[in-house]
């Protein structure tokens, strides 16, 4: 058999820069290395024995593990022909295959490596070799090749080119573990109404590649999405889990009664007026009470025009009028948005004017009852409630009606000068009577008298006159009846008696 020797048969393959190479010396990420070489040859020589080893070293040339040795029954003289190894191991054929050689050249040799030393510690992540040493009879007769990789987060494949001659079919691959995700997410939105909508968010960790969510009474109610949209028609609360995936496993988060669907309400509103029918000119205070409002808005209208936006609504209106309420709710749910209260028809009292007149120094009211009589500078005149009222002194006057209703009329004003006369005293010899009248008057004279007597109406006008010749207590009658109410001057022997006519 040749013999061959090689010498400086391999430069270290480098396939990366340095700086792709730098990690952590802080990291050590597990992962699997895989390693595929299939030896070959060399220049058609053939030994009785074919040795081969396959060992991962650090960047330093440190010893890790021996992955792979192949050596026949020979004991140590085995080890004699694979001196790299042998210097490099100290022997050490941890998890190596051991206690057979090759039999035949174009076998593939596949080594696993799980990133553990010796001790089955994960190593720190960085640069590591792939040492192959091969051998076909002797120590002379011995080749060998290094392969480097960056062990580390990301995955590495190489295929370095053929050794001719010696290897053939190298295929390197590390990858790194993954770890399974922890589940977890979130909602925008927890409660809701009938048929809202919420927006879950995917927030696990370690990188999931897949989701499968499951909604209990929501549409849909499953989904493969990151972030679904679901709907929830029904009220009441909903359980939601996410089973997140990738190829380090699941793993599923439960949130039970996770969303909450409120049920829908319906807004109402009411208005309440203080009063339903009033006096012309009376203020009405209306009050809106809300069902299902939350903080709500107001709108008034009367006869469809806007005239507040406050809970409450004070005017003086006009009969018939047409009050409306609309409240818009901020309730949640609420559905419509928006009520409108029934409307309010306003209802106001009618009042019959008052006219007063005066006749012949009488002021008479157009309303048969509830007057009550006022002078405008002195004020409410005492016990003066009858519909006729005769000033005896100057002044201002109107008469404030009081309809059975409680509204009140207040008159016209008139101006009433009162006209003084020097009535006979008590004591005078001639007395009239009956004071007021309704017709009849009777003067009597206590003595004799041949004197003018005359009537007059409240304007001066002598409606009445004669030439009197009476005896001592003698009595003269005269008749008013065909005269109107009023007052009257009977004038005699220069003096003159006021006298009322009512009939």
């Amino acid at each position: 058999m040749k013999t061959f020797l090689l010498k400086n048969l391999f430069a270290a393959i480098a396939f990366f820069s340095s700086a792709l190479f730098t990690s952590s010396v802080c990291a050590q990420t597990p992962g699997t290395l895989t390693f595929t070489v299939t030896p070959t040859s060399h220049s058609a020589s053939y030994g009785l024995d074919h040795y081969l080893v396959i060992w991962i070293e650090n960047s330093s040339n440190v010893f890790v593990k021996t992955k792979l040795k192949r050596a026949d029954s020979h004991a140590t003289g085995s080890h004699n022909h694979l001196p790299l190894w042998k210097a490099s191991s100290a022997l050490n054929v941890v998890d190596a295959t051991t206690g057979a050689s090759l039999t035949s050249y174009g076998t593939p040799s596949a080594i696993t490596w799980n990133a553990t030393d010796v001790s089955s510690a994960v190593v720190a992540d960085g640069i590591y070799n792939v040492r192959i040493e091969f051998t076909w009879g002797t120590t002379t007769n011995t080749a060998n090749t290094t392969v480097s990789f960056n062990k580390g987060t990301s995955a590495v494949h190489l295929t370095p080119a053929d050794v001719a001659g010696l290897f053939t079919g190298m295929v390197l691959d590390w990858v790194p573990s993954v770890a399974a995700p922890v589940a977890s997410f979130s909602a925008n939105n927890t409660s809701i109404c009938p048929n809202g909508s919420t927006t879950f968010t995917d927030q696990s960790t370690n990188t999931p590649t897949s989701w499968s969510w499951t909604f209990a009474g929501g549409t849909p109610a499953t989904s493969t999405l990151q972030n679904p949209v679901v709907t929830f028609a029904t009220a009441g609360t909903h359980t939601v889990a996410l089973t997140a995936s990738n190829a380090g496993g699941p793993n599923t988060s439960t949130m039970t009664n996770y969303i909450t669907v409120n049920p829908a309400v319906v807004p109402s509103v009411v208005i309440s007026p203080s009063a339903t029918t009033v006096c012309p000119g009376t203020s009405v205070l209306l009050t809106a009470t809300p069902t299902n409002g939350g903080t709500p808005v107001y709108s008034w209208t009367v006869d469809g025009n806007i005239v507040g936006t406050n809970s409450t609504y004070s005017s003086v209106f006009t009969n018939g009028q047409a009050v409306v309420c609309t409240m818009t709710s901020n309730a949640a749910c609420a559905n419509p948005t928006s009520a409108t209260s029934s409307t309010f028809n306003t209802g106001v009292y009618t009042v019959a004017p008052v006219t007063i007149t005066e006749t012949t120094g009488t002021l008479s009211s157009t309303a048969t009852l509830g007057n009550q009589w006022y002078e405008q500078s002195s004020g409410i005149i005492a016990s003066a409630t009858a519909a006729t009222y005769a000033p005896t002194t100057n002044g201002n006057y109107y008469s404030i009606v009081t309809d059975a209703n409680g509204c009140t009329s207040t008159s016209n004003t008139l101006s009433y000068i009162y006209i003084g006369v020097n009535e006979i005293s008590a004591n005078s010899a001639i007395k009239v009577y009956p004071n007021p009248t309704k017709g009849v008057v009777n003067i009597s004279f206590e003595n004799s008298i041949n004197d003018n007597l005359s009537i007059e109406d409240f304007t001066g006008k002598v409606i009445y006159n004669e030439n009197l010749n009476q005896k001592n207590g003698s009595v003269k009658t005269i008749d008013l009846s065909n005269y109107s109410n009023g007052v009257y001057f009977i004038k005699i022997n220069n003096q003159k008696h006021k006298i009322v006519l009512v009939k």
